[in-house]
């Protein structure tokens, strides 16, 4: 299975690398907003107060909410996810890749088994699984004046999947939960890559999500029905991938 998909990446993705999980990527991606980019702010006679160093100055309505400022930004990141998602897999009986990576340390890696268990365990026998060392982007400088990536072990998973056997919702808001401290959460790094239609989609937390492709025209669809979800500081760079398109 490994190999299936780093002969795939090596076709569509030259410079996508198993072994270094921030390489997976595409030469033309949108970065999408999920969560949104509203802070959550309290007002004290007209003044905003930095509830943020000193919580004890939140009053138990300001603490409510906050709580329900957070499930708000959860709810839509989850529901934009999903959209997404299905709008990037559009074909519910085609076999996608599902590349997870699952590390101990961090502060949000929390490991449990609620990603796992969404895959029942007959679609997950033929997977790859297995733990190895991956490259990470910290840099260790060496006395010659080059540079090498730091290593570190991470649990690889590798198979392919049939769209309408992901259970994509639960998936995506597990991710969404993680960094709010929310159940179940999903602390791995999950990759989605259709081979059919080299589109990829990955989730990196309740903040946002990229689509990529190697051409632009084979995620155009997303950015023109989508446009307004588009990460504004992006904006730029992702607009020239489809001046022509």
């Amino acid at each position: 299975m490994r190999n299936e998909l780093q002969t795939y990446l090596d076709i569509a993705y030259s410079g996508s690398k198993i072994g270094t999980p921030h390489s997976i990527f595409g030469d033309v991606h949108i970065r999408f907003e999920l969560g949104g980019d509203e802070m959550f702010k309290i007002v004290r006679n007209g003044v905003e107060i930095e509830w943020w160093k000193d919580r004890r100055r939140m009053t138990k309505v300001d603490k409510l909410n906050y709580k329900n400022h957070l499930h708000k930004r959860v709810t839509q990141s989850t529901l934009r996810a999903a959209t997404l998602f299905y709008e990037t897999f559009d074909n519910s009986e085609v076999e996608i890749w599902i590349l997870i990576y699952e590390y101990e340390g961090g502060l949000f890696n929390k490991k449990n088994d609620f990603l796992l268990n969404l895959l029942t365990p007959n679609l997950l026998e033929p997977f790859y699984d297995k733990t190895e060392q991956v490259e990470t982007q910290m840099l260790t400088e060496h006395e010659d004046g080059s540079y090498t990536c730091d290593k570190v072990d991470a649990r690889v998973i590798v198979g392919k999947l049939k769209v309408k056997d992901i259970q994509a919702e639960k998936i995506l808001n597990g991710i969404a939960n993680n960094e709010m401290g929310y159940e179940p959460a999903i602390c791995q790094d999950v990759y989605f890559l259709d081979p059919k239609t080299d589109r990829g989609f990955y989730m990196y937390d309740d903040r946002g999500c990229f689509v990529w492709s190697n051409k632009a025209e084979k995620i155009k669809h997303l950015y023109d029905k989508r446009n307004d979800w588009i990460v504004d500081f992006h904006r730029p760079e992702i607009d020239t991938y489809f001046v022509n398109t």
